[in-house]
């Protein structure tokens, strides 16, 4: 495998499979695995997709979620990356931030693909209720900024009206 500098791969507090130079895939692919490993990591390649980033020398690469079995340790060792990451990254509480919005996604896929490898069906649920709250958080999104463009648009026309009844 072409070597890779573990500062090229990106931050994130999903656990990630070993990155693969693209291209090389097949070079790569293990003869080993069971069938039950591989319904695993076609579901979870289903469920939250791959990511390919580009390492300092300009080589694409490409990662699969980790199939791994999460334990309760790393159950921990994810939340204190969590709240050292809100930390690190200086994420605000109040008001919205996309810093934590980014951070809490990437624990929540972290959820997700921790309950994936364990029970598909529960993985498809709260995948339903991660797509639904992104879904409630863009509707509450445009339903402020029409808020703002509503005030915005009245304060102009208060200001027009002001300044004829000044002429």
């Amino acid at each position: 495998m072409a070597d890779l500098d573990p500062r090229d791969v990106p931050f994130s507090l999903m656990r990630w499979g070993r990155p693969v130079p693209v291209g090389e895939g097949a070079a790569f692919a293990a003869d080993d695995k069971d069938d039950a490993e591989t319904r695993r990591e076609t579901l979870l390649r289903a469920l939250l997709g791959g990511r390919e980033f580009v390492d300092s020398r300009g080589r694409l690469w490409h990662q699969d979620p980790d199939t791994r079995h999460a334990t309760r340790q790393a159950a921990a060792d994810a939340d204190s990356a969590l709240s050292a990451s809100l930390a690190l990254f200086q994420a605000r509480e109040r008001p919205v931030c996309p810093v934590r919005e980014q951070l809490f996604s990437q624990a929540f896929d972290e959820v997700i693909r921790e309950e994936a490898v364990v029970s598909p069906e529960r993985s498809l649920l709260l995948l339903r209720v991660r797509d639904q709250y992104r879904l409630s958080l863009a509707a509450y999104g445009a339903v402020a900024m029409g808020g703002v463009e509503f005030g915005q648009a009245t304060r102009g026309r208060v200001a027009a009206d002001a300044a004829a009844a000044a002429d």
